[in-house]
């Protein structure tokens, strides 16, 4: 199996395991926090960097799509130290400016990432004009149908790999 095809696996996987963390997290309502899930939500949104890279390659390494690139690695670089922050208590939620604009500015980086290079891969071509509009979608989600997109992006990779020789 590819490498690439097993970054969105784990990613998929990573983001199921945050979603469902979250809705323990908010049923529970614990006194402390979870650093196990801050670390898991870490880890995903470092996940990502490989997938940006793919995207960028998917693109045609054309110049608005590393400008984007970069900007969107950068926003997922930031999430994941804010997140390591959380974890090891460096930062604490709801004290201080730096948690609450880092983790704002990381997650609207991401998003903004992700529906920019969605686009550009919808008005070029690059992908299959409604995996493209799922990826805005998922943008403007919040990464709500994240799983969705990405396994589609695994399928349509995969049935492309195997019909290039």
């Amino acid at each position: 199996m590819a490498p690439w095809l097993w970054v969105i696996y784990v990613s998929v996987l990573l983001w199921l395991a945050v979603a469902a963390g979250n809705i323990a997290l908010f049923t529970l309502r614990p006194a402390e926090h979870w650093p196990v899930l801050e670390t898991v939500e870490g880890l995903q949104t470092g996940s990502l960097i490989p997938i940006a890279l793919l995207l960028h390659r998917i693109n045609h390494r054309s110049r608005q799509s590393a400008v984007i690139t970069v900007a969107g690695i950068l926003a997922m670089l930031l999430g994941v130290v804010i997140s390591f922050a959380f974890a090891s208590e460096l930062l604490t939620f709801g004290t201080g400016m730096i948690a609450v604009a880092g983790s704002t500015l990381a997650l609207v980086g991401i998003l903004v990432w992700l529906f920019a290079t969605n686009l550009l891969a919808w008005r070029g071509q690059a992908l299959p004009r409604n995996l493209a509009l799922l990826g805005m979608a998922t943008a403007i989600t919040f990464t709500l149908l994240y799983p969705v997109w990405a396994l589609w992006l695994a399928l349509i990779l995969r049935r492309e790999a195997r019909a290039t020789p």
